[in-house]
């Protein structure tokens, strides 16, 4: 609040800075959309945390993802490589050997299954089970 040379106070519009433990804030009013403002307060309560400290640290994290998003992007600005190839290159390989070691897996699992099935099957019965495993790979999924 200012003074308007009269001795009557008026509200500023400029933000105002706090000092609140070893370093500032600056204070504004800001409206959240109510379902925004319920998701806030929830996770207030369960940090029990203030609102602000709340909103800081989602808007923290918020910033940190875009700078480590844009880091991942070319350095020439002309040329921006989109997010999504950046990050295939980096995780598709290791995607790669996951899908790989699964697949590998799976492979060992059908092996003792059929095992399984043959060991307790009479082999009219085993020839039928697996004619319907067969037909029901070629079906779409």
């Amino acid at each position: 609040m200012g003074s308007n040379g009269n001795g009557r106070r008026q509200a500023s519009l400029e933000p105002h800075a706090i000092g609140w433990g070893g370093h500032k804030r600056v204070q504004h009013c800001v409206s959240f959309d109510p379902e925004l403002e319920r998701w806030i307060s929830r996770e207030q309560v369960a940090g029990g945390l203030s609102f602000s400290e709340v909103v800081n640290r989602e808007l923290k994290k918020q910033h940190d993802l875009r700078q480590q998003l844009s880091g991942l992007t070319s350095v020439d600005s002309e040329q921006q490589t989109p997010v999504y190839q950046v990050l295939l290159e980096q995780f598709g390989q290791k995607v790669g050997r996951t899908v790989d070691g699964a697949m590998r897996d799976i492979t060992v699992v059908q092996a003792m299954v059929a095992a399984f099935a043959e060991i307790a099957m009479s082999p009219e019965q085993f020839s039928r089970w697996e004619r319907t495993v067969t037909e029901g790979r070629k079906k779409p999924c």
